[in-house]
């Protein structure tokens, strides 16, 4: 039986950097008006950037006329709420983002945003995200960024959880219905942001290796080390990453235990989820596929994520392993079938009736 050989898979596992750049343009008063009454022209002419057509979309509509009627009766929470999202390369408006109002009596502010339809999934909330947490890292009277998510949300969910927001309740919205609330000290995050760009570009490094280079892959983990180290948390990152250097250079076997040290510590986030994939593919690559099934398995179950087609994959490729072919196939077409836009529900039917009975 053919087995994948470790290979360098896990490169640059922190946090992913924003593929956009873009800046929060708040509104005078006059165009919030203008946008609420769906007056375009009227807004540019007093705007400070242009505006296109997605300004008028009626529900964004909704939130100038809750803004307009906001500011106009608490005007401190002008430069505070929804504004519009500018892309820094093109000068085009690709969203509106901002905070709900000022800072509240415990330093609270509560971020809001919404790409353009037409413009999703190419980076654009990521860097939305981060340029808000970044401006309330920079007021002195912020100490905590809330975000309300619906938990039927993935993307956003997934985003908020990826950027180390944590889970501190629930409420109801009269207008949403349920929404969970995470919490994130905004200053605590753009250190960690410092210290993931550079452990970034350490990993970075490792693509100046050759394969067969065994003194440039220890010098890779001893500056993977190094970097880690900085860190006082036992938080299971700094094993995570150890993991991730190993099984990058080819030591599957000295990776899983690194893995396993990760999880039992509490590791959270994106990294666990990785965390879980990375040890089941290692296990895999040991000749270990029950144990690598079992816990993808479970991974399965256990919510879902940016990393879903990922953890597909990798039950595939170990479906493959214990003799379950055909399962393995309807996990990966399952898998692929949303990415085609003209024959999802076919593929995802006869991926199906590869396993139904008769």
């Amino acid at each position: 039986m053919l087995r994948a050989l470790p290979t360098r898979g896990w490169q640059n596992p922190s946090v992913p950097s924003p593929s956009q750049q873009v800046r929060v343009v708040h509104l005078p008063p006059a165009v919030l008006d203008a946008l609420a009454a769906g007056d375009l022209a009227a807004a540019n002419e007093a705007s400070p950037v242009p505006l296109g057509p997605v300004c008028l979309d009626p529900g964004w509509r909704q939130i100038w006329a809750v803004r307009s009627e906001q500011v106009a009766k608490t005007p401190d929470d002008g430069p505070w709420v929804t504004g519009v999202v500018v892309d820094e390369r093109t000068g085009t408006v690709v969203g509106q983002a901002g905070f709900h109002g000022q800072p509240d009596e415990r330093g609270m502010v509560e971020v809001g945003y919404e790409i353009d339809p037409a413009l999703r999934r190419r980076g654009y909330a990521r860097a939305t995200l981060e340029a808000l947490v970044r401006r309330a890292a920079a007021e002195p009277g912020v100490t905590v960024v809330r975000a309300s998510i619906s938990p039927d949300n993935v993307a956003s969910n997934a985003l908020t959880q990826s950027f180390g927001f944590a889970q501190v309740g629930e409420q109801w919205d009269e207008e949403d219905g349920l929404e969970i609330l995470f919490e994130l000290d905004p200053r605590a995050w753009v250190e960690q942001a410092r210290w993931e760009q550079r452990l970034a570009e350490v990993w970075v490094s490792l693509d100046d290796v050759a394969d067969d280079d065994p003194e440039g892959e220890e010098a890779f983990r001893a500056r993977v080390d190094e970097v880690v180290a900085e860190r006082t948390a036992d938080d299971g990152v700094a094993a995570f990453e150890r993991g991730c250097a190993f099984d990058s250079t080819g030591q599957s076997d000295r990776a899983v235990p690194l893995y396993r040290e990760a999880l039992a510590a509490g590791l959270t986030g994106v990294r666990r989820r990785r965390a879980v994939i990375q040890l089941a593919s290692s296990l895999r690559n040991l000749h270990r596929s029950p144990e690598s099934l079992a816990l993808l398995l479970a991974e399965r179950d256990n919510g879902s994520d940016g990393l879903d087609d990922a953890l597909a994959a990798f039950l595939a490729l170990t479906l493959v392993d214990v003799g379950r072919e055909r399962e393995a196939l309807t996990v990966a077409l399952t898998a692929l079938a949303p990415h085609l836009p003209r024959y999802q529900r076919s593929v995802a039917r006869y991926a199906q009736a590869l396993v139904e009975p008769g």
